[in-house]
């Protein structure tokens, strides 16, 4: 990310995804947040956020997944 002068909404979908599957799930929420900002329209930024919040509290005990 610190290649590119204006990093894209594609770019921040990348590295949250590549985040995300190496369980790096902190890093991986806050690049899913810059691309629903970014692009609010789209719904992947939110599916993808909404799984990574699941995968960060999997019994629902703290319910991040509905915080969306």
């Amino acid at each position: 990310m610190s290649k590119r002068k204006d990093p894209k909404s594609l770019d921040f979908f990348s590295i949250g995804r590549s985040y995300y599957y190496n369980n790096q799930f902190v890093e991986a929420d806050s690049a899913f947040s810059k691309l629903i900002s970014m692009q609010p329209e789209m719904t992947v930024g939110y599916i993808w956020e909404a799984n990574t919040k699941a995968q960060m509290d999997p019994e629902s005990e703290q319910g991040l997944a509905n915080l969306l």
